[in-house]
């Protein structure tokens, strides 16, 4: 649950490539798990992850807007390590607009997952946007391998269930899945990775669908609630359309009203989260003028959402300070 964002890795006199722009680990077995990592920078190599002689699980992470590989590639993810019996697990992850830049041999290679002599074994994955000097959103050298299954992969890549379409985001900030996402249901269908569920078969947001695994970061038995951190991250905004929805006051006490104007759908549903992703509250809106009684609720912050069946409208952090 750690927000890693905005860190610059840089060179120096007399060392020949630094890297990690957000974490950099060395000789262990780390478990990373339901962060997100953002906007960091590593000039050498690995903008936002580098595994160097490691083992590992990389779980259920936002891995966006990172940036490095000048020397030896790698924007979201790096690894390296001796041989295919160093193996490094990436399930339910995010790694989206990652940058590799730079030229060479290694340079510039891999947007997404740069992977030296070991195995990476990725599943339930998206890898999206990512961008590099030269080659694929994938690198491999010295005999690494990848072996992916169920991801969604903006190259073509073999493996079942792997697909390449775009995951229709539903902002840039949350990357939620929108309305109609290929993404939705579409992760390993073993029971083992199901999402959690709000009610028999169906998923509990921000999971979408059924109870079938979501590739990506919100998808699967270890999914955090939605970040309510990102609303101040660098080069991010709030998933919000202002022209269309208001809410106020907030920090609010009893009530939170809401305003829909020009209204596109005679139905919408508001839904509203604790920052451990439970629901706590669940309305119908109609209308241009809303009031949600959240009267009974503790003080904090809480995540509201509010959707038709066709377009999430506004994700937001909301406080109740009485």
């Amino acid at each position: 649950y750690n927000f890693i964002h905005d860190n610059y890795v840089n060179n120096t006199v007399g060392v020949n490539s630094t890297g990690g722009g957000a974490i950099r680990c060395g000789d262990g077995n780390p478990i990373i798990i339901n962060n997100v990592i953002c906007n960091n920078q590593a000039y050498g190599y690995g903008g936002g992850i580098v595994l160097n002689y490691c083992t590992g699980n990389i779980v259920n992470n936002l891995i966006v807007y990172n940036s490095g590989g000048n020397a030896f590639g790698g924007g979201g993810i790096w690894l390296t390590g001796t041989n295919n019996s160093t193996e490094v697990n990436i399930l339910n992850n995010t790694v989206a607009f990652n940058q590799s830049t730079g030229t060479g041999t290694y340079g510039g290679k891999a947007g997404g997952l740069f992977v030296f002599s070991i195995k990476a074994n990725l599943r339930n994955n998206i890898f999206w946007g990512n961008t590099q000097t030269a080659g694929g959103v994938f690198a491999t050298f010295f005999s690494g391998t990848i072996a992916a299954e169920y991801c969604d992969i903006q190259t073509t890549t073999a493996g079942t269930g792997n697909i390449s379409t775009d995951p229709l985001f539903a902002d840039s900030t949350y990357f939620l899945l929108g309305p109609g996402s290929p993404c939705i249901d579409a992760g390993d269908s073993a029971v083992g990775y199901n999402d959690s569920e709000i009610s028999p078969g169906i998923a509990a947001f921000p999971s979408m669908g059924t109870e079938r695994n979501d590739m990506g970061m919100y998808g699967g038995q270890k999914v955090a609630a939605i970040p309510v951190c990102l609303e101040n991250a660098t080069g991010l905004s709030d998933l919000s359309d202002n022209n269309t929805i208001q809410l106020f006051p907030n920090p609010a006490a009893s009530f939170l009203n809401i305003h829909i104007s020009n209204p596109e759908h005679v139905a919408y549903q508001a839904e509203l989260y604790t920052v451990t992703g439970q629901q706590v509250l669940k309305q119908q809106l109609s209308g241009m003028a809303n009031r949600l009684d959240i009267s009974s609720l503790s003080n904090g912050f809480y995540v509201l959402k509010i959707y038709s069946s066709e377009k999430i409208y506004s994700v937001k952090k909301i406080q109740i300070i009485r």
